[in-house]
């Protein structure tokens, strides 16, 4: 679709194309509407026009305003209604000011980074492209001749100065307040966590600053409820005024309650009165047709009337508001007084023409005209809003008048918010969190929001964090407990754990996972981290709770954002930092080399060694889990390496203060020297995993102990046999196998007595050797 471009007139911009809306209708996890967007070269001021003759023209322009909504039927609509909202439009206005200042996503420097990313991707496959293209109007596009000069002129002229522009617009129509966000010292970042740091604000001159450090809004928006008086819907009548059907002589009858003199000649309809020669913009808006006007008169008179049941709801009304979509100008009466007008005559005859054209992109959108000082012409009863319609001349090719009027009662009238705190002086900040502030001037303009959070101390990153365990395809409910939880598949058993590998507090906060899972851990219950802290993001809390108990739940920073879950077949996992670098981002498979039994056995992926900060990326760093259902918060084999170097090896700094390996520091009956062959934590306390039992060889039964060792212990075990529990000796007992372990790096070591239990038997023992 082309835009239309002519002389003299500004360029139309066509928003209501290129878009599909879809949702997630079905299954457990139902979602709303998502609108998917193309070809979005329009909105970036570069484009083909052509002109009456239909000569292609190059187009480029920084200055399209979009910030106004057309094209009824179109999800812009939605947005037409909320414009008028007035907690939305304080929402809206703190999303720009979030995006265009302080290194946001939309800041010149950020769109001129993705821009050339983008180029960077592309330019090759433009050669191709190009060729496809073919020859346009007898020009051969080529990628060096018209793509790259076009790609050069976004980046160097359009994005440069594109985002001043946009902000004055969206100022115009009250969608960016007219007063300047305050600006911090330091805005966010870590700071130094002995006290010393203190905050300055400033904001625009002649204002005042209210600040929360609590995350909250230091401002509460004015909260009304509106009466529509006049909707999109309601019944009109029309009349083209002629010396034939007596409009002429109305004079300002035509605009009383009362029924006027030639009512029979009025034509009944419903709210939106024009006409079109060809249908375009305004086909869905016109209800009631009145193509007579065409070459005949410039004005049509349009009568609407309302009800207003009682006094108590008319004293309830505190503001008043008209909104109108007109082409191109018009008078509005409400009970006989005038009470807006745009591009018509002071005292318009039954003839006018409009003062100026009001072109069809912006017609279509409605302008609100404050009218509350006319609240007094109001009344309990019958009420009458009437409208002279005017084109820009009786040979104009369309016509478009359309009127909504609403009334609204103040529940509350806004203002600084329970927590907001008046600016006076730096303020000292000693904890992680969120500062907020707003300025107020003194016409009582609120600005946007201007906020950042704060990190006390050491920020989580790629040196300190590291995912610890996920367990991606759980088993389904297997317990009673587990069935109550509500859990209704499998994935509500899901998680995910992180872990401070470092020796100091790390904070949490702008940590957030952004793919695999969406969760942000600001304001979480796990905002910071101990030394060898761990903390669990989890599909369902109830469901967790249920299989893991109430010491593992108490981890739980909490559940996965945006309906998201582990994928069962493997996905990219993003671990950002709140400066946005990655912490971890690595993509897990079910397949081999990554572990295979994670993948619906019930184990879960474990990573080995934490504190070395190994590669998430390389299937060798995860083993799957000892225990079925993985150890959520808790010690696995997954961190034998990172106990044993510190506490076995003697080239660890603290191999010197620990105890010896016949000692038992943990006090849980396994000594230091098992804790390592088992690979368990020797300062832990654990269960041995060590058992017995009986074993059929050759028809014959034999006592049995089997042991599950770190891979490639079974070196530094040996089996013993006894018969007296006093003597023991080697010779009486014989390997029975080395079964290996290798997705869990583990193996099962069985020794068995070399006499029969029906001989006598005896006793069986496991040895170890350092």
């Amino acid at each position: 679709m082309r835009s239309i471009y002519r002389a003299g007139e500004d360029v139309t911009v066509f928003s209501n194309k290129n878009w599909y809306a879809g949702r997630r209708a079905r299954g457990s996890s139902p979602d709303g509407f998502r609108l998917f967007t193309w070809d979005g070269e329009m909105s970036m001021g570069n484009h083909l026009m052509f002109n009456l003759a239909g000569v292609d023209v190059a187009q480029r322009v920084t200055d399209l305003d979009l910030t106004r909504a057309n094209s009824a039927g179109s999800p812009v609509a939605i947005y037409d209604a909320l414009r008028r909202n007035t907690e939305f439009k304080v929402r809206f206005g703190d999303r720009l000011q979030k995006h265009f200042f302080n290194g946001g996503a939309m800041t010149p420097a950020a769109n001129a980074a993705r821009w050339a990313a983008m180029e960077d991707e592309i330019e090759g496959a433009i050669i191709g492209e190009s060729a496809r293209w073919g020859d346009e109007g007898g020009i051969t596009f080529t990628r060096d001749g018209n793509w790259r000069p076009e790609v050069a002129w976004v980046q160097n002229t359009f994005i440069a100065g594109r985002n001043a522009t946009v902000l004055n617009q969206f100022r115009a129509v009250g969608l960016y307040p007219p007063i300047d966000a305050p600006s911090f010292s330091q805005h966010g970042g870590e700071i130094p966590d002995d006290g010393s740091f203190s905050l300055a604000i400033t904001g625009p001159a002649a204002s005042t600053i209210y600040y929360t450090t609590d995350g909250s809004d230091p401002y509460d928006p004015p909260l009304s409820i509106s009466t529509q008086l006049i909707g999109e819907n309601a019944p009109v009548t029309a009349l083209v005024p002629t010396t034939a059907n007596g409009g002429s002589a109305l004079g300002s009858r035509w605009y009383f309650l009362g029924e006027p003199s030639n009512s029979a000649n009025w034509k009944s309809g419903t709210n939106g009165v024009g006409y079109e020669t060809a249908p375009a913009d305004y086909a869905d808006l016109i209800n009631t047709d009145v193509s007579e006007m065409y070459t005949s008169n410039g004005s049509v008179y349009i009568r609407i009337l309302f009800e207003i049941p009682d006094q108590e709801t008319l004293d309830a009304f505190d503001k008043l508001t008209l909104s109108m979509r007109y082409d191109d100008g018009f008078a509005a009466y409400l009970n006989t007084r005038l009470v807006a007008n745009k591009n018509a005559p002071l005292t318009p005859a039954y003839n006018s023409v409009a003062t100026a054209n009001h072109p069809d992109s912006d017609a279509v959108i409605y302008e609100s005209f404050d009218i509350s000082s006319n609240l007094f012409a109001l009344r309990v009863g019958s009420n009458i809003l009437a409208i002279q319609g005017m084109n820009d001349g009786t040979d104009s090719s369309d016509l478009l008048i359309q009127a909504r009027l609403e009334a609204s009662a103040d529940i509350s009238p806004g203002g600084p918010s329970a927590n907001a705190v008046e600016y006076t002086g730096a303020i000292p900040l000693a904890q992680s969190g969120a500062v907020r502030a707003r300025a107020l001037s003194q016409d009582g303009d609120w600005s946007a929001l201007t906020e950042a959070q704060f990190i006390y101390g050491t920020p989580a990153s790629a040196a300190n964090l590291v995912v610890s365990e996920l367990s991606y395809r759980p088993l389904g409910a297997t317990t009673l407990a587990e069935i109550a939880s509500g859990a209704t598949d499998r994935g509500a058993f899901e998680f995910i754990e992180v872990m401070n590998v470092s020796a100091e507090r790390i904070d949490l906060t702008g940590v957030a996972f952004s793919a695999g899972i969406v969760f942000d851990f600001t304001g979480s219950n796990a905002t910071s981290l101990d030394p060898g802290g761990r903390a669990l993001v989890v599909a369902n809390l109830a469901a967790f709770t249920a299989r893991y108990g109430a010491a593992a739940a108490a981890l739980v920073a909490g559940e996965f954002g945006d309906l998201t879950n582990l994928d069962n077949g493997g996905e990219l996992v993003a671990l950002n930092a709140a400066d946005g670098s990655a912490i971890q981002s690595f993509t897990y498979d079910d397949r081999a080399p990554w572990p295979e039994s994670p993948d619906g056995e019930g184990f879960s992926l474990v990573l080995i060694d934490p504190m070395s900060l190994p590669d998430h990326g390389d299937p060798a760093s995860w083993r799957a889990s000892l225990d079925l259902g993985g150890t959520p918060g808790g010690d696995s084999l997954a961190d034998y390496e990172s106990w044993a170097r510190r506490y076995f090896d003697p080239d660890s700094p603290s191999f010197a203060a620990r105890s010896a390996p016949g000692n038992d520091d943990d006090g849980d009956g396994i000594v230091n020297l098992w804790e390592k062959i088992l690979a368990t934590n020797p300062t832990v306390p654990n269960s041995s995993g060590i058992a017995g039992g009986v074993i059929e060889d050759a028809g014959e039964s034999f006592l049995m102990i089997e042991a599950t060792v770190r891979a490639g212990a079974s070196a530094n075990l040996f089996g013993e046999g006894s018969e007296n529990l006093a003597q023991w000796s080697d010779a009486d007992a014989t390997l029975v196998d080395i079964v290996p372990r290798p997705s869990a790096a583990t193996e099962t070591v069985r020794y068995r007595l070399i006499a029969p239990m029906e001989s006598g038997g005896g006793f069986l023992r496991f040895g170890a050797s350092e």
